[in-house]
């Protein structure tokens, strides 16, 4: 009768000491997993804030490109015109690439397409008038406008595609192009004409 007493007294120790061993192998793996899921998260979001601050700086780039192109095109205007557009060779919803175009191959040419931009500019401000949101009193002077400009930037991505290889010397990879995520940005600039 001893003998089953003290059996069953330690039989049932040993399924608790089991029982809690398992709780907290359980515990240490959800707290492993809650930490997997956090660096996972911090990761993601990382990257994210990376390809938008890298999209930032392809849409001051553009920026700049594009106002360069239009105060060209307002050099050549005889009086400020209500609008103008840049855009691609295909129409107003094409883009321009920078720093070449799409087609050419960058396994032979070297430098990547990096961006694709478009964009259209509205007359904001002409000589003589005050713009919107300015204090009275602070007028335009002559031979001057101020555009409102909307810009469209786009990513290019570009991936090998076709044979890859370099066992030929003639074998050159090709790629191919992807439009990647897009943004639009606005700035007003003002133009001097003379």
């Amino acid at each position: 009768m001893m003998i089953k007493f003290i059996r069953s007294t330690f039989s049932s120790r040993k399924g608790v000491a089991l029982f809690i061993s398992v709780l907290m192998s359980m515990s240490l793996a959800v707290v492993a997993m809650a930490s997997m899921a956090r660096l996972s998260e911090t990761t993601h979001q990382t990257g994210k804030t990376l390809q938008e601050k890298r999209l930032l700086m392809f849409a001051e780039s553009a920026a700049n490109i594009v106002s360069g192109e239009i105060e060209l095109k307002i050099a050549s205007d005889i009086d400020f015109a209500p609008s103008h557009v840049v855009h691609g060779p295909d129409g107003e919803k094409s883009f321009k690439y920078y720093p070449r175009d799409v087609s050419m191959n960058p396994g032979t040419t070297g430098r990547p397409t990096l961006f694709g931009y478009r964009a259209n500019a509205r007359l904001y401000a002409e000589a003589g008038k005050t713009p919107p949101g300015l204090q009275t009193g602070n007028v335009i002077p002559a031979g001057v406008a101020c555009y409102d400009i909307t810009i469209d930037v786009v990513e290019i991505i570009h991936a090998p595609s076709g044979n890859v290889s370099h066992e030929d010397e003639t074998d050159t990879p090709s790629f191919r192009y992807y439009k990647g995520k897009m943004k639009t940005v606005g700035v007003i600039s003002c133009f001097k004409k003379g």
